[in-house]
């Protein structure tokens, strides 16, 4: 009776691996196969300094992997004042080079923050900068 149930066991656990194991091109076909994984980039945030109450103003984000600019990525960004301001979220105009931008004039001075959204390369990173506008 004991040797019958650990054929049993055995038996089970065999034609479980031999499925498992097994493909078909069906099986496949909707399946994402593709292993890589994302490759990272670094953002680089610079506007003009200082900027005054009332100018308008480039906000530029400068993507890239290394050296390459990176002209495929999507990014927005995310800008308020301080700790109470209302937070604005602005598609960034894509430029040359890896090169993205928001115009913006500001009316009040302050320390403003904006948070870099921006999709690339299967990887999605939102590193926030600190800027001052004057009077």
């Amino acid at each position: 009776m004991h040797l019958k149930k650990w054929a049993l066991a055995a038996a089970v656990c065999s034609s479980l691996l031999f499925t498992a194991c097994g493909t078909d091109d069906a099986s496949e076909e909707g399946m994402n196969m593709d292993t890589s994984k994302p490759v990272n980039f670094d953002i680089d945030f610079q506007t003009a300094t200082p900027i005054k109450v009332g100018d308008k103003v480039d906000l530029l984000a400068y993507i890239h992997e290394g050296d390459k600019p990176i002209d495929d990525a999507e990014v927005a960004m995310e800008y308020w004042m301080g700790a109470k301001g209302e937070h604005q979220n602005v598609e960034a105009e894509h430029g040359d080079g890896g090169k993205y931008k928001v115009t913006e004039r500001f009316t009040e001075p302050g320390t403003y923050h904006v948070t870099v959204h921006t999709t690339a390369n299967d990887m999605h990173k939102m590193p926030t900068f600190d800027f001052e506008v004057v009077q």
